[in-house]
């Protein structure tokens, strides 16, 4: 069934270089090219975005200023007159901040919202009182996407008959398989929080540096742990072969020529990065962290490798597996290359928000 023509407003808090950002974004542009009326509503200031935007695609903000209060009642209002101005067949929020203003400012509406939970609730938001505020709101919306079983499951029974699993797609093309010795990096991918672990990725690297002399361990992203990690890196004396050069925009070729892919979080929703560094046929290894999006990526020794969170030992041992048996490591990349290719194509997860959204929005039609 193909979706009629409707007019769709997204909405999330920036587009930055998030996971959900870069998701919403793929999915505006789809229906944009389909001839759908597409709205993109961002909370924060900026309109402009890291990823390239359909040019029919219109972009607003409902960004407000004053205190506390002030900014909430005046979000309120802003965001149910666009809604009630544009008049849209359907609304998609993103992220669970964004989640609770939209559905906050929708009741009574006669339209229908879709929430995408993209980041394990069990921890996530960290914020009390905007977990009650969830609890409270989340009930008025009429469908919910989530990406993997664990996290539907934090759901009441409500929401979870009403809800839907759809993961991430997959953004980039299908590569030539990784084969055996390349930069003889290990990388890793992530903000530096406290969520991402990456101490632990160091601690690990720091038991194999010298049995492995001539690898090194470069970890991309930024983040309010960077002086903090710099100096325990130091520490340890290993200052010429942990490098943290920062948010790098081509991410993907160092990835692509890495010797392994690590993934040390302690939750994360479903993870860009460990997708596409399957999707490269590089050799990964992740913690079997909260929100479930590994355990549904990895099958554990066949397309990857899973270690308890925390586990500074079995993440050690499982590095050493991979990097000391080259056959075993193509193995890996090859059947996670095949697996995510498969199950993550672009256009199977497009056709499942399509008719979702035709599901949800019969509803009420």
């Amino acid at each position: 069934m193909v979706l009629k023509k409707k007019r769709i407003i997204f909405f999330i808090g920036r587009l930055g270089f998030g996971g959900a950002e870069r998701v919403l974004v793929y999915l505006a542009n789809e229906f944009s090219k389909n001839s759908h009326d597409i709205h993109v509503i961002l909370l924060a200031k900026s309109k402009e975005s890291v990823f390239h935007i359909h040019p029919e695609i219109k972009v607003h903000n409902v960004f407000t200023t004053g205190n506390k209060l002030t900014r909430s009642i005046k979000r309120f209002f802003a965001i149910r007159n666009y809604v009630k101005e544009i008049n849209p067949t359907i609304v998609i929020s993103f992220l669970t901040s964004v989640n609770v203003n939209i559905a906050t400012a929708m009741i009574g509406l006669k339209i229908p919202l879709i929430l995408s939970e993209r980041n394990n609730p069990y921890t996530d938001p960290k914020n009390k009182m905007l977990r009650i505020w969830r609890k409270l709101v989340y009930r008025f919306a009429d469908g919910y996407v989530f990406q993997t079983e664990e996290v539907k499951d934090f759901f009441s029974s409500s929401i979870r008959l009403k809800g839907t699993i759809i993961p991430n797609p997959l953004h980039i093309e299908e590569v030539e398989n990784w084969a055996g010795n390349k930069s003889g990096t290990i990388v890793a991918v992530g903000r530096l929080v406290e969520e991402k672990n990456h101490k632990l990725l160091i601690d690990a690297f720091s038991k194999i540096s010298e049995e492995f002399p001539l690898y090194k361990l470069i970890i991309y992203g930024e983040g309010y742990l960077r002086n903090e990690l710099t100096s325990y890196i130091n520490e340890l004396g290993l200052e010429e072969k942990i490098k943290l050069p920062g948010v790098n925009s081509n991410v993907l070729d160092e990835i692509q020529k890495a010797n392994l892919f690590v993934l040390p979080s302690n939750y994360e929703g479903m993870p860009n990065s460990l997708i596409e560094a399957m999707a490269l046929g590089v050799p990964v290894i992740s913690t079997e962290c909260g929100g479930g999006g590994p355990a549904y990526l990895i099958s554990n020794n066949v397309n990857g490798i899973l270690v308890p969170i925390n586990d500074s030992i079995a993440l050690t041992r499982s590095m050493k597996k991979i990097l000391s048996n080259s056959n075993f490591a193509f193995k890996l990349g090859k059947n996670a290359q095949e697996s995510i290719t498969s199950r993550l194509n672009k256009e199977r997860i497009f056709g499942l928000w399509e008719s979702y959204i035709i599901q949800i929005g019969s509803k009420k039609s």
